[in-house]
């Protein structure tokens, strides 16, 4: 049976920065994976990102770190990061918590 991801990320590349979708679950077994994939996604050229969290179904403790080390690894690039997460989406009270 094939491994099926528990997170996807959708990249859409935008002259004004990336805008990263995230599908799924995020926890501390894919957050090393997770963290990689986004800081690779983000063109150095770019001005920052934007991560949509709106789709994204889970975010623990070890989600909430990969936020703010892929924060701190784009300020030092100099690069700016924007959250997004709707009124819908199931991980907004863990963002404004």
């Amino acid at each position: 049976m094939p491994c099926v991801p528990l997170a996807e990320v959708i990249v859409d590349n935008r002259p004004e920065g990336a805008v990263l979708s995230v599908r799924g679950e995020i926890d501390l077994s894919n957050t090393a994976a997770m963290r990689t994939e986004i800081i690779a996604a983000v063109p150095r050229d770019s001005p920052g990102a934007v991560i949509d969290l709106t789709d994204t179904s889970y975010l623990d403790s070890s989600g909430i770190r990969l936020l703010f080390d892929v924060a701190e690894q784009l300020q030092a690039r100099r690069q700016r990061l924007a959250l997004v997460a709707t009124e819908a989406a199931v991980v907004r009270r863990v963002l404004l918590l």
